[in-house]
């Protein structure tokens, strides 16, 4: 398991996203990222 790697966006994730999610999921990897949260904030983007 690689517990630097975030995937993001539409190919990255491998699931149906519009335009505007797969932004919005750039933008809290590189949140997760800065503030060394959990990723498992990228995943529920597109969950409602």
């Amino acid at each position: 398991m690689f517990e630097n790697l975030f995937l993001a966006g539409r190919n990255g994730m491998h699931r149906y996203n519009n335009q505007d999610h797969s932004m919005l999921s750039a933008k809290t990897a590189l949140d997760c990222i800065m503030h060394k949260t959990d990723k498992s904030a990228i995943w529920n983007i597109n969950e409602r």
